[in-house]
């Protein structure tokens, strides 16, 4: 069973750059942010996986390519 993507209003999507990350994967591939947008999974072109904080900029957790 899915359930449905939470839709944020309009009013609260940002409307100039906040923080950008140097994430050393390449090009990213995917980018996916977490329901509440506290964290942000990305998927770089060596097929790692990074979890990073949003609000701090850092990276939480990473896994390898395998």
């Amino acid at each position: 069973m899915a359930f449905p993507q939470p839709r944020p209003q309009a009013s609260q999507l940002p409307q100039h750059l906040l923080r950008t990350v140097e994430c050393q994967q390449g090009a990213v591939r995917a980018v996916r942010f977490n329901a509440d947008g506290n964290y942000v999974l990305t998927c770089g072109s060596d097929k790692s996986l990074k979890l990073w904080s949003v609000r701090r900029g850092l990276m939480g957790k990473s896994w390898p390519n395998g």
